[in-house]
């Protein structure tokens, strides 16, 4: 081989390698993009899953607001009650109506 084909054939070779850099360095590229979504995704989820065992540990320490509420909004709507119909008796607490079917013999 003389030098000016000798050049060439070198020219051809470094182009080749530079083509296959350029493509890996493309794949780097797109993996360290989605590696950068996914740990972006895991942050979210981590703290998410944080708060909601925060959220939960609350919910244990507290008395139960929702319990509470409907017991409230039952003695509430007993005393209203009590006032708009007189003469009628309340209830103990715990008992519930019997059904005038379940008492006949």
């Amino acid at each position: 081989m003389d030098g000016p084909s000798q050049v060439t054939v070198i020219h051809g070779d470094l182009s080749a390698f530079q083509e296959e850099i350029q493509s890996v360095h493309h794949v780097v590229r797109t993996l360290e993009t989605k590696l950068g979504r996914l740990a972006y995704t895991q942050d979210h989820t981590t703290r998410g899953i944080h708060e909601l065992c925060e959220f939960s540990k609350r919910l244990d320490r507290s008395p139960k607001p929702i319990l509470l509420r409907s017991q409230h909004q039952l003695l509430s709507l007993q005393s209203s009650l009590q006032k708009e119909l007189p003469g009628t008796a309340s209830l103990p607490s715990g008992s519930e109506p019997v059904s005038p079917v379940a008492q006949s013999p």
